[in-house]
């Protein structure tokens, strides 16, 4: 009776995804789903680094290589639960490329400057502005990580359901509003808002437990700078996750930016978006090692 009830009693992990794409996808997918459902996402996310991505870590894009950091489009399926305006996007146009750095920066630390309103000073000279403002409680979430006390999360989180408040998970998620967002790269600057909610837990990743932060973005409504380049659609999914007192630091990003400068899908412009995520996750290295100094937060 007693085996009996442990069998139902405790549900067996969702089975990994297989390769590159279809981790990648599933992970944003899954955002909102159960700790087991996102520890099956990293998984199979990172039997995949270990047995084909490795060598994509340890090397920039370039205009010849960057095939090999693209990603399948994505599908309606991916972005149901990301919240933006019914504008007559189309998937099929969000150009999608990955990036990966293993960071000589603890977990907590790499975290915390994550979770900072001033991303642009975190990430100076890729974001020119930036402001944020938090839907739950920063200060819950971030306790969390100084303990590593998750409460964790069983259930589906209803995130298209307006009723449902996520205070109670506050230790493990947090949701957040950024407005002001002012990214420049090639030679376009586009100030946009932007949804970035993060979780973090202790996940069963590869039949070990990892501590792991993730984040999923979109972009509510489309934006248009002066030059009339358009940044039509983007969504992102990003993995910090601590192996060892270094923290690896996967994002996943499908953008349509529409400009007369460039096309969106052009060797130069991918390989450019790969490599300037490799370059701010070398900057958060630099941080963490105090090779550079940034000021403290302003106050709120």
């Amino acid at each position: 009776m007693i085996a009996l009830f442990a069998l139902f009693a405790c549900k067996a992990p969702p089975p990994a995804p297989v390769g590159l794409d279809d981790a990648s996808r599933y992970l944003l997918r899954e955002f909102y789903s159960d700790d087991a459902t996102i520890g099956a996402g990293l998984t199979g996310f990172m039997d995949w680094f270990d047995t084909e991505g490795a060598a994509l870590a340890e090397q920039d894009a370039t205009t010849s290589n960057v095939d090999g950091y693209q990603l399948a489009q994505l599908t309606p399926e991916d972005v149901a639960l990301l919240p933006f305006a019914d504008d007559g996007r189309q998937l099929e146009r969000a150009h999608g490329v990955i990036a990966m750095v293993d960071m000589d920066c603890p977990w907590a630390e790499a975290e915390a400057l994550l979770v900072r309103t001033d991303q642009n000073v975190v990430f100076e000279g890729d974001l020119l502005t930036y402001q944020r403002d938090f839907l739950t409680s920063r200060t819950e979430f971030e306790g969390a990580s100084a303990t590593r006390d998750f409460q964790g999360i069983d259930e589906p989180i209803p995130a298209l359901d307006t009723a449902f408040d996520p205070s109670p998970l506050s230790t493990d998620l947090m949701w957040t509003v950024n407005h002001d967002v002012s990214a420049r790269n090639l030679g376009v600057t586009v100030t946009y808002d932007l949804v970035l909610n993060l979780r973090h837990g202790i996940y069963q990743v590869q039949g070990e437990d990892r501590v792991a932060t993730v984040i999923a973005t979109s972009i509510p409504e489309r934006a248009t700078s002066s030059d009339a380049s358009t940044l039509a659609q983007s969504y992102s999914i990003e993995v910090d996750l601590d192996r060892d007192g270094r923290t690896f630091r996967m994002l996943a990003v499908w953008t349509e930016l529409d400009s007369p400068m460039m096309e969106p899908d052009s060797p130069l412009v991918l390989s450019s978006a790969v490599n300037q995520i490799r370059r701010s996750a070398e900057h958060m290295t630099a941080i963490c090692q105090g090779e550079i100094e940034i000021p403290p937060e302003p106050a709120p």
